[in-house]
């Protein structure tokens, strides 16, 4: 194959070809995330590896749509999200470390004399990519930031997956190979050869590892702590040894609510037991349900707080004031008045308090505003109204029923406009004192999502067909 493509008269047609390729890239650019383009590198990385052909190799490294300039603009340069989806991030930074294996020990005389490490070389940094998607993983949950599908059901990762780009990182990051083997041998049961044998995909079959002896016992599973995200704008609390129990505390002040994001700054969640516990929406039931502008990507949806009962500004960004772990507190501050521009004070503090075996205790929130009228502190989780019970300090204080409208207001009909009207069969009860909540789901291991019903009513809808 490579001699009838080194032929000159066929090179030039590969090269019109590849032409037109980045000709439609080029009229679809304005239209096109860097996800897209990621894609459209692959064909481009293969054929350098294949040809080596120096221009084709430029072309895919430096060329106007070039790994460089996509990782640059993509991931490094605005603090390694395209999108405020951590979803969506999670798989973008997936797309190129394909590419890097396809990049990996080319050369191409005369511009690419020696072999390019794409993994390290300062232009990439696909290492840290890596990274990201090492030290994101929430014991097989993606904090639920922006369009993210998180089910209600357990979602739990007690033994680390080991895939294709695991066995990567394995063999081009040398610094990280402890990491990795013990990935691997915990993956496997310490037998990696056999683990190897029942899944082996095409990639392993050519570029596995040398043979790794089975091992008596695997090692002891890696043990993530809090990490912080500080030019993408997130932070990750973590505190426990053991994946079952293990607790995390995503905590977002990073950019606004573009394609894929929601009006959610300084929202938390709550991971433990495999269950998300904030209940957060996440990825849209449908796109074309009024529910989905209205309610699911709302603030009012989201574990945070609402100023003057209005939606967050649009697209905003918020600031990282301290991060800091200790051996028995973990925690970390942020706050966004662009968010709200006219409160003068909209600041978060989340810490987890350990003991001295580095267990998780409880969770501390504290959040500070200044200069709204109204102030909604924003909470939900799993369980029916049914399973809970509120104990207020002051035995005096009691339920006050609103049955009619919607917390809109009693002659706002339910689910008829944005964030508030979506809340309806309202119970109400003023209080100087604090109060206790209890709920204990009783659905077992399914949460039945109400959350995810639709609008309660629809049109009629005629459809001819011609």
């Amino acid at each position: 194959g490579t001699l009838i493509f080194e032929d000159p008269p066929l090179h030039n047609i590969q090269r019109n070809l590849l032409g037109y390729s980045y000709e439609y890239i080029h009229r679809l650019m304005p239209y096109m995330d860097g996800d897209f383009l990621m894609y459209e590198l692959h064909t481009l990385a293969t054929l350098s590896h294949c040809l080596r052909n120096p221009e084709i190799t430029h072309e895919a490294l430096e060329g106007d749509y070039g790994l460089r300039v996509l990782l640059t603009n993509s991931w490094f340069r605005d603090g390694k999200y395209i999108y405020d989806s951590t979803g969506y991030n999670r798989g973008n930074a997936m797309t190129p470390l394909w590419i890097a294996e396809w990049l990996h020990g080319l050369s191409a005389t005369p511009e690419y004399p020696d072999p390019l490490d794409v993994y390290h070389h300062p232009d990439y940094r696909v290492k840290m990519l890596y990274d990201f998607l090492r030290y994101l993983d929430c014991d097989g949950r993606t904090p639920q930031i922006g369009d993210v599908g998180g089910s209600r059901n357990v979602s739990l990762r007690t033994i680390p997956q080991f895939e294709a780009h695991d066995e990567r990182a394995l063999q081009r990051l040398p610094e990280d190979r402890e990491f990795y083997l013990s990935r691997l041998m915990t993956a496997s049961g310490g037998n990696p050869e056999a683990f190897r044998g029942g899944r082996a995909d095409w990639w392993l079959v050519f570029h596995a590892d040398e043979p790794l002896p089975a091992g008596d016992k695997p090692p002891a599973a890696d043990v993530p702590g809090s990490r912080m995200f500080d030019d993408g704008g997130i932070a990750i609390l973590r505190a426990g040894s053991d994946a079952q129990s293990r607790l995390h505390v995503p905590f977002t002040f990073s950019k606004g609510a573009y394609g894929h994001g929601h009006t959610d700054k300084l929202a938390i969640n709550v991971f433990r037991y495999g269950y998300d516990w904030s209940a957060d929406l996440g990825y849209p039931t449908t796109w074309t349900d009024r529910k989905y502008g209205n309610w699911e990507t709302d603030t009012a949806s989201h574990w945070t707080v609402m100023l003057d009962e209005t939606e967050q500004k649009s697209n905003v960004i918020g600031e990282y004031h301290w991060f800091a772990q200790t051996p028995l507190v973990d925690a970390c501050e942020a706050s966004c008045l662009p968010a709200y521009p006219n409160a003068e004070l909209y600041r978060r503090t989340v810490g987890i308090v350990k003991d001295v075996a580095g267990e998780p205790l409880y969770m501390v929130d504290i959040f500070r505003v200044a200069g709204a009228s109204t102030r909604d502190y924003l909470f939900h989780s799993l369980g029916k109204p049914e399973d809970l019970t509120v104990t207020f300090d002051d035995p005096g204080a009691a339920w006050a029923h609103q049955p009619e409208g919607s917390l809109q207001g009693p002659d706002v009909e339910p689910t008829s406009g944005r964030g508030y009207s979506w809340l309806h069969d309202l119970y109400r009860a003023p209080t100087d004192g604090g109060l206790t909540a209890t709920w204990r789901p009783s659905s077992g291991s399914s949460q039945p999502d109400r959350y995810l019903l639709t609008a309660r009513n629809f049109g009629d809808v005629t459809v001819q067909f011609t």
